[in-house]
């Protein structure tokens, strides 16, 4: 129900809420990626020892040996109110693995890298980048705005219908296909706080959609080119930046 992740690069929490769907705790209530929670659980679920040093009572393990001491990253997982702690030390000078402790048990364990790996990342890396996660199904009604004017369509029995600039019957395969497009939009960067000065002084576009499940009409704005537009992701959209 929440992990929460102590490591170089990232401290962040996760919160698992209904609809089995995870919010993180910084941004607060942000939507966390979905595949990303679910190869951390996963890989966590099935991750094995590779060696197990056990010490002995003439020579106990020194954690600080290990990079334990402290560690180099924690992460705790909260299952059904009970915490599981665990704890990242060095990597071992062979193989790609990585030192690993429990903090209800006395033993290192040698695992894999790959966990560390996966929880060492920026916390934006555990944002969820869907603009809009909504399935096209749910919109009923669509409406874009710009300087060349306004379209408006409609769905009733999954027909589509043109509203404006003139009443008539639409292309069904094209109107689902605009609403895959604007489902698709990916985000590439986030703002910490709020978009730069005068971008969306003079709006390029809006777009309306008016969902059903839940009822409720999200609106996109889109505002002018951001100049310094690197990614911090390598999947570039086709739409400009919203």
């Amino acid at each position: 129900t929440q992990m929460t992740l102590q490591a170089p690069k990232t401290a962040l929490a996760l919160n698992r809420q209904e609809a089995n769907t995870w919010r993180l705790s910084n941004p607060e209530g942000a939507r966390a990626d979905a595949q990303l929670v679910s190869r951390l659980l996963g890989h966590t679920a099935t991750v094995m020892a590779e060696r197990v040093l056990a010490g002995s009572k003439e020579q106990p393990l020194r954690a600080a040996d290990y990079g334990l001491d402290p560690p180099i990253a924690t992460l705790t997982l909260t299952a059904e109110g009970v915490s599981h702690i665990l704890q990242f030390g060095e990597a071992t000078p062979v193989e790609d693995n990585r030192y690993i402790k429990l903090t209800t048990r006395p033993e290192i364990f040698i695992v894999t890298g790959a966990l560390f790996e996966l929880i060492d990342q920026s916390p934006e890396a555990f944002r969820d980048r869907s603009l809009l996660p909504f399935a096209s199904l749910t919109a009923d009604r669509v409406t874009v705005r710009s300087p060349t004017g306004t379209l408006q369509l409609s769905r009733k029995d999954n027909a589509w219908r043109l509203e404006q600039p003139v009443s008539d019957h639409a292309d069904a395969n094209e109107g689902n296909a605009f609403l895959n497009r604007i489902g698709g939009i990916r985000i590439q960067r986030f703002f910490d706080t709020q978009a730069p000065s005068g971008v969306f002084d003079q709006p390029q576009a809006t777009v309306e959609v008016a969902l059903t499940n839940p009822a409720q009409t999200v609106t996109l704005t889109f505002g002018a080119a951001v100049e310094d537009a690197d990614a911090s992701t390598d999947e570039q959209p086709e739409e400009p930046p919203a």
